[in-house]
């Protein structure tokens, strides 16, 4: 597993509002890399990290719900608009920054 064609590679590492986001390489990804200038490839990365920060949201608003006598629920859903605010937010940015 020492081998530099197993090891993951950290392509991008980026944080916002307290909230740190890394997309890695892999030995599969690095085919892809391969092929792939990484320009077209961190857009992708990063649109999924968005998608899978919103989802997470999601699921942890549900769960905030199910808490017995609403105990940390307030706390949950606070965390949870906060992560969607943050994907939401990234999503803004990358349109400004590129066009």
């Amino acid at each position: 597993m020492g081998d530099a064609k197993h090891t993951p590679r950290c392509i991008a590492d980026r944080q916002l509002d307290g909230i740190t986001f890394q997309a890695w390489l892999y030995e599969k990804s690095e085919r892809l890399s391969k092929s792939l200038p990484q320009e077209e490839i961190m857009p992708t990365f990063e649109a999924q990290l968005r998608q899978d920060l919103r989802n997470y949201a999601v699921e942890l608003r549900q769960l905030a719900y199910t808490l017995p006598e609403g105990v940390g629920e307030h706390d949950l859903l606070r965390l949870s608009g906060r992560m969607r605010a943050t994907a939401d937010q990234a999503e803004r940015q990358r349109s400004v920054d590129h066009g």
